[in-house]
């Protein structure tokens, strides 16, 4: 049984913002962030909520600039598992960020995952407490924040989010 609590439906608002269903082979779930702690947010909603083991996952650091041994132990640190369990790729797509992409390698979790969004999502619609979670997910993922300094005060100028409209709806 999963218990439906704004710690779910955060995770989905996440996910919804960083996250990927596969299309392509329909066996894994997939979240990739420059966040350190998005990255281990969703790593411990999925082996806490799902009970999985790090056998589950797979890991990819994406990077344009610096060592693969010192990103190889910085995200591994980050993320409490082993500096064994990342794959490296050198992306000159890629600013100046490194990124992590979280797999789950499950084709049963990926259906339950994606009919559990589809179910939940008029829930979230209709209850105050869930959107509030589900907007901290998405805003987590989505969300740019400007923040300005005016005579020793900061202040948030901007709002925005951002997200693909030719691809995302």
């Amino acid at each position: 049984m999963i218990e439906i609590d704004e710690h779910l439906i955060e995770a989905i608002g996440l996910y919804i913002g960083d996250g990927k269903l596969s299309i392509k082979d329909l066996n894994h779930l997939e979240i990739a962030t420059i966040d350190d702690d998005i990255a281990k947010f969703i790593l411990d909603f999925f082996i806490n909520r799902f009970n999985l083991s790090f056998s589950n996952f797979s890991f990819t650091i994406r990077y344009r600039y610096g060592s693969t041994d010192t990103l190889k132990k910085k995200w591994a640190n980050n993320l409490s598992i082993p500096v064994e369990k990342f794959l490296v790729q050198k992306r000159n797509k890629y600013k100046m960020l490194d990124s992590v992409t979280i797999q789950v390698n499950s084709t049963i979790l990926r259906r339950i995952f994606k009919n559990l969004i589809e179910t939940l999502l008029p829930i979230i619609k209709s209850n105050s407490k869930l959107r509030q979670a589900f907007l901290r997910g998405e805003f987590a993922a989505d969300c740019k924040l400007g923040i300005e300094k005016d005579t020793n005060v900061y202040y948030i100028s901007e709002i925005s989010f951002c997200y693909d409209g030719k691809k995302e709806i």
